[in-house]
């Protein structure tokens, strides 16, 4: 097999959560090829998911040696890092070169937004997070995670106006999602709106 047709083979295998044949079908693959971008990322993957993060974050930055500008790169090893105590620079750094070459990367926005929002935060940060949050809309204005967490980033900065009205937003585009109910009774609270809150609240608790 061709190193290309053993990567294939490795990613089929850890997809069926082989990953004991993934890892010697990779492995394979970088001995007859050592610096193949595809099988580096795809090493990298399946390390992730055997629990070596170290290893894998070493895989990807072997494969951005080879490849600077690879947007599997980035994106991968800036969404292990952001798994990893300590490495939030890291991984703020990675999801940035990501989106840098896919702009239209929903997730990368969103996680970019919740890093930057994440315990620690600084106001600059989280204004940041906003932005990324309001990226991640405009490409998927349904998503009701980024609604939500968009809502809790301007509840933070005490942003209430705005955040009512993602919350509201929230709460029109998902109307049994109970998050969203409770967010948008929360911001209506907060505005002294209690009247309005108290009947999203109620409906919250129905749901």
């Amino acid at each position: 097999m061709t190193p290309s047709a053993l990567t294939d083979a490795a990613a089929e295998a850890a997809a069926r959560g082989d990953l004991d044949s993934a890892l010697s079908l990779v492995r394979h693959a970088l001995s007859q090829a050592p610096e193949s971008v595809p099988a580096l990322i795809c090493l990298g993957n399946v390390l992730a998911e055997c629990g070596d993060a170290s290893a894998a974050a070493t895989a990807y930055g072997v494969a951005l040696q080879a490849a600077p500008h690879s947007f599997e790169a980035h994106a991968n090893a800036g969404l292990l890092a952001s798994e990893q105590p300590g490495r939030r620079a890291a991984a703020a750094a990675h999801l940035r070169a990501a989106l840098a070459i896919n702009p239209r990367w929903v997730d990368g926005c969103y996680n970019l937004g919740n890093l930057l929002a994440g315990p620690g935060s600084t106001t600059a940060e989280k204004l940041e997070a906003i932005r990324m949050y309001e990226r991640a809309l405009a490409l998927a204005p349904d998503d009701v995670d980024v609604l939500c967490n968009l809502t809790d980033c301007l509840n933070d900065l005490a942003l209430f106006e705005r955040g009512e009205a993602v919350a509201a937003e929230a709460a029109r585009r998902h109307p049994t999602h109970a998050g969203a109910a409770k967010r948008h009774a929360l911001l209506l609270m907060q505005r002294g709106r209690h009247d309005e809150a108290l009947a999203a609240a109620r409906a919250a608790a129905a749901r």
